[in-house]
């Protein structure tokens, strides 16, 4: 389903980007959600919120913070 109108996003490409993001404001701005009229922020927030918490919560860290032993 076509979220935001504006540059074409689907709730399955907001989905993949949760995959690979390392929160949701990477989400939001690797897509260009919300940045033309915002009519989509809502909608595209609960689906970013949603497939987060669907994630292990191994996905949901950053690499970056691991530091090695």
């Amino acid at each position: 389903m076509y979220i935001c109108l504006c540059k074409g996003i689907t709730d399955q490409d907001i989905r993949e980007a949760v995959k690979t993001s390392g929160n949701r404001k990477e989400v939001f701005k690797k897509l260009g959600l919300a940045s033309d009229c915002g009519s989509c922020f809502e909608e595209a927030l609960n689906i970013v919120n949603e497939s987060s918490n669907s994630l292990p919560q191994v996905a949901k860290s950053n690499p970056r913070n691991y530091k090695k032993n």
